[in-house]
């Protein structure tokens, strides 16, 4: 089985208050978003890892465009908007999505497994 996570980070963070989006700041050192994305890569069990940006972050397209194994596509309106396109950017190949708010960044490579491995035996976890 071949499993994706899309992470959204097209939000506008709008109830953490003025300034620069959640998944943008900065948290021990890195990007909010940046975190999500590292435990994601870290995990063996991803085939595919899409990053949802809003077009408004268009300083944030090109370095992720860059980064090998990422996939960035465009945000919609709303975060349903943004998961549909997130999920149209997937190849066929894919059995399984994790779909992951990248503004969250304390999820950790075990929780990752355990969400594969509930996966084998249910349609949804």
């Amino acid at each position: 089985m071949t499993t994706a996570a899309i992470i959204l980070a097209a939000g506008r963070g709008i109830r953490a208050g003025a300034g620069t989006p959640k998944q943008w700041r900065r948290l021990a050192g890195m990007r909010v978003a940046d975190w999500s994305i590292k435990r994601f890569r870290a995990s063996a069990r991803i085939s595919r890892i899409i990053l949802v940006l809003s077009p408004q972050d268009s300083a944030h397209w090109a370095e992720y465009s860059a980064r090998p194994g990422l996939h960035v596509v465009a945000g919609g309106a709303n975060r349903a908007e943004s998961v549909r396109r997130g999920l149209a950017a997937l190849p066929d190949d894919i059995d399984r999505v994790l779909i992951h708010d990248g503004a969250r960044p304390c999820l950790s490579e075990g929780l990752i497994a355990r969400v594969i491995d509930a996966l084998d035996h249910h349609p949804a976890a």
